[in-house]
């Protein structure tokens, strides 16, 4: 009898997760600052080497696909990358970097090369940049600094010539484009491979204030700092309180305490994460995790508080791509379509409605786990995960039209069983509510339908002289 009990309660449908969720307009965590991808785009990756192509032959043949769907899914946050080894005496550095060392306050003009910034941007970000400026909103510019390379100069124990490098590919991004990136990643990951004998968190400290004092005394002023970008998550917080340690006005200066997460941290290491940004007044962000899912950016939203957040890049186009959550998009080789990674299609439920500026809010749950935002032109964005099938009560949003997004499925590595479809729209007054059914487990984003109108902060990239200019090139 046990046996047939235990048989037909495996039979048996799983209980409905009916919940009802109140939003909590009191309570207010982290701003958020952007979903970011790496810089990675306009360049074909060439298997099985993995060298890169600059500039790719292929990128006019999918960039507007890739375009929009990076807008569809919400990308308005890029990582730009510059290498040390880009001031050398061989020109331009493709990877692996080989170069000869030069010092950076003593090379020639023609040993500084910036045809890795300046094809990026002409190719990805100004055009990026000028559509989302096109629907009311701003692309995040983060300048990364990229080491990995024992041949170069000493930049980590010279902390004037790290400034002076920075202080000259800033000039450069200025004098071309006419406005500053919104903050500059003092190093990238610097507790691998040759880093990890070169860095020390008190090192990137020292070269985070010696650089911002640099670019302060040429005007460039507005440019936050993000650090330590270590790739284990589980060391960001205690690499930060080092570079505080060795620097005590260092926290006036940073935007972000940054991890990676090849070493995932826990929720309680995640927790501390944010107890030390907190603390400093400023933001978090989970800046590259090759396979980051859904239920890994619900964790650091959530316990970190990251404010910025980034799986990896946008796409590497090569045949026989594998989707194994190194890129949000696939670009199709022969059709060049391009379309959403299996775990991208679950991050959108995020990234598209809850947009740059907006505060994440409390909300109260009786079953399914949800989130709540308010975005900055005061639209409201609740996102569901439900474990089963089950009707959902949103109480306590704004008056105003909501649409109700959803997918079914396994949230984390699988693909949706059912993808981006909705329910209809549902208008309601003060004191209504937002009442659906979901068939299945999966996620729902409850949206007011206008997020996107004036929902741009008020400040776009860093301006020097307050002057903002559109389009790709500076006017003279």
């Amino acid at each position: 009898m046990k046996i047939l009990a235990f048989i037909l309660l495996l039979s048996m449908p799983l209980m409905a997760q009916t919940s009802t969720l109140t939003v909590v307009p009191a309570t207010s965590y982290q701003t958020m600052r952007g979903w970011e991808a790496a810089h990675q785009s306009g360049e074909s990756w060439l298997l099985p080497d993995e060298t890169e192509e600059y500039p790719s032959t292929s990128f006019a043949n999918y960039d507007d696909n890739l375009f929009a769907a990076m807008l569809d899914v919400g990308i308005n946050r890029i990582r730009l990358e510059v290498f040390l080894s880009d001031v050398n005496a061989t020109g331009y550095a493709e990877q692996p970097n080989t170069y000869a060392a030069i010092q950076p306050s003593t090379a020639t003009a023609g040993q500084w090369h910036y045809d890795r910034v300046r094809r990026q941007m002409d190719a990805v970000v100004i055009p990026y940049r000028d559509l989302l400026t096109a629907q009311g909103e701003t692309l995040f510019i983060n300048l990364c600094i990229v080491d990995f390379d024992n041949a170069g100069y000493d930049a980590e124990n010279t902390p004037s010539e790290y400034a002076f490098f920075v202080n000259k590919i800033v000039t450069d991004f200025e004098d071309r484009y006419g406005f500053l990136p919104d903050t500059i990643e003092a190093i990238l990951e610097p507790d691998a491979g040759e880093n990890s004998t070169n860095w020390t968190a008190a090192k990137i400290a020292n070269n985070i204030v010696a650089a911002d004092s640099t670019l302060t005394g040429n005007g460039f002023t507005g440019i936050k700092w993000i650090a330590p970008s270590t790739t284990d998550g589980t060391i960001a917080a205690g690499w930060y309180q080092d570079m505080v340690a060795a620097q005590a006005g260092l926290p006036a200066l940073m935007a972000e305490l940054s991890y990676h997460s090849y070493t995932t941290p826990n929720d309680s290491q995640r927790d501390t994460i944010a107890s030390e940004a907190d603390g400093d007044g400023i933001g978090t962000a989970m800046l590259e995790y090759i396979g980051a899912d859904f239920s890994m950016l619900w964790s650091d939203l959530t316990r970190a508080k990251v404010t910025g957040w980034q799986q990896y890049t946008n796409t590497f186009p090569y045949t026989g791509w594998t989707d194994d959550g190194a890129q949000y998009f696939e670009t199709n080789t022969t059709t060049w379509a391009v379309t959403p990674a299996k775990r991208t299609k679950w991050l959108r439920h995020i990234f598209k409605y809850v947009r740059r500026g907006a505060v994440r809010k409390g909300v109260t749950t009786t079953s399914a786990p949800a989130v709540a935002f308010q975005n900055s032109n005061d639209t409201w964005v609740v996102v569901i995960r439900n474990s089963s099938s089950g009707t959902m009560t949103v109480e306590d949003l704004p008056a105003g039209t909501y649409g109700i997004n959803y997918s079914y499925g396994s949230d984390t590595n699988d693909a949706p069983s059912t993808y981006n479809q909705s329910f209809s729209n549902q208008t309601i007054t003060t004191g209504q509510d937002v009442v659906f059914t979901m068939s299945g487990a999966g996620v729902a984003t409850v949206y007011n339908i206008n997020y996107l109108t004036g929902d741009s902060p008020s400040t776009s990239s860093v301006m020097r002289g307050g002057v903002k200019l559109s389009g790709g090139v500076k006017l003279q």
